[in-house]
């Protein structure tokens, strides 16, 4: 079966304002006779609730990268808040693209 998997499937993480943390956690995987190019996450507004990135939250996304068949990667992502942010629910905030997509699950936050 051709599959990327990408784990976690959530991410709840608590971040200090005015610090900057890079997560190592979000893991891509090839499946049997998939390749995967240009594997990157994308952060984007629609995913989000209200159709809009959280204000006060800065995310770097990480280097797209190349998998062959039955291969990992992490997917590094760097957050920030600054004084602006608020308390935000960022449950399942990506979805990843190359030659297959991963489309984020809905999600609610309690």
């Amino acid at each position: 079966m051709e599959q990327v998997s990408v784990t976690p499937t959530q991410l709840n993480y608590t971040l200090p304002r005015n610090y900057q943390q890079t997560l190592s956690v979000i893991k891509a995987t090839t499946g049997e006779g998939t390749t995967a190019t240009h594997l990157r996450l994308i952060y984007d507004a629609a995913n989000q609730s209200g159709g809009q990135l959280p204000r006060g939250l800065d995310v770097t996304l990480g280097a797209p990268v190349n998998l062959t068949a039955n291969q990992s990667a992490v997917l590094p992502i760097t957050l920030s808040g600054d004084n602006s942010a608020v308390r935000v629910c960022w449950c399942s905030p990506w979805s990843v693209t190359s030659t297959r997509r991963w489309p984020p699950s809905p999600s609610t936050c309690a």
